[in-house]
């Protein structure tokens, strides 16, 4: 169950929309990255596979593949759809869109066609430039297509924010969880040590470090931070460490050293091995196989 004050943290950034007809070429096997993608099918057939399930995309469908979901795309004939690719991102280490508690695919109502075709109106130019990965990837400024929109008027971009929370509360499933008060102040607590891990995964983070900031000593510290994000604070570092590595894949033409180094690793080959375990492939071959992502 979803706690609502978790829920209430969840921040949501629009970064690329159209409607697109594909062909056959709409072609893409094993891809994955950093945001996650929101399509409503209004003609033609196709496949989408991820969480060991195929998904037929067929007229009047609405699917959600959630960021970092290792997963591949197919058309035989052709597709019409309108696409939005969008940041997420929510307090703590829980997940909005996980496996038990999410729809990956649903029936569109009529207002969904509506709220898509406003999400067109409130964001103009928000194309992908090609959808060929050989000439996308001439594009030298890749990073510009992967940018939230940073020229709305306030009212636009609020009622672009509106418009997604819509079209993703059709997939959750899950009631919400009342508010377990011990848990919230605890993970008011550990608020700004998530927010100081992500502002700081250049940098080397102890665990001492972290359990000084809240007058904890670091074993007292681990176990309460395992019990409410669910996972060990170092485990929660090396997963955001690795998908910021992700994004500085796709969106620069830094060396794997460098972004190695900007994440927080001075090890390269310990990088590449945490690399692989978390995305099952290596930076090389994440980086050139995963421009197709955006391109899909």
């Amino acid at each position: 169950m979803l706690d609502i004050k978790l829920l209430q943290t969840l921040r949501l950034s629009l970064i690329n929309m159209e409607f697109c007809r594909l062909d056959h070429t709409w072609h893409y096997n094993n891809v994955m990255g950093p945001t996650s993608r929101l399509y409503l099918i209004t003609a033609g057939e196709g496949y989408v596979y991820h969480h060991n399930r195929k998904y037929i995309l067929s007229a009047g469908k609405m699917h959600l593949v959630p960021a970092f979901t290792l997963s591949s795309y197919h058309c035989d004939s052709f597709l019409e759809q309108y696409y939005v690719h969008f940041f997420n991102e929510m307090d703590g280490w829980m997940e909005i869109f996980v496996d038990q508690e999410c729809e990956y695919q649903i029936e569109a109502g009529p207002q969904d066609y509506v709220l898509f075709q406003r999400l067109m109106e409130l964001n103009p130019n928000k194309a992908l430039p090609d959808y060929d990965p050989k000439k996308y990837e001439k594009h030298r400024h890749l990073v510009q297509y992967l940018q939230p929109v940073q020229n709305q008027n306030a009212a636009d971009y609020l009622e672009t924010n509106g418009i997604l929370q819509q079209l993703l509360s059709r997939f959750l499933r899950c009631p919400v969880q009342p508010p377990d008060d011990e848990k919230t102040q605890q993970l008011r607590r550990l608020r700004n040590i998530l927010r100081y891990i992500n502002d700081h995964l250049q940098e080397k983070i102890p665990l001492e470090q972290l359990a000084h900031m809240i007058f904890l000593n670091p074993d007292y510290f681990s176990r309460l931070f395992t019990k409410i994000i669910g996972v060990r604070p170092v485990e929660y570092i090396n997963r955001k460490r690795i998908e910021k590595a992700q994004l500085l894949l796709l969106t620069t033409h830094d060396s794997q050293e460098k972004i190695a180094w900007d994440v927080g690793f001075s090890d390269l080959s310990y990088f590449c091995r945490q690399f692989k375990k978390y995305t099952q492939m290596s930076p090389g071959r994440y980086r050139r196989h995963q421009f197709s992502y955006f391109l899909s």
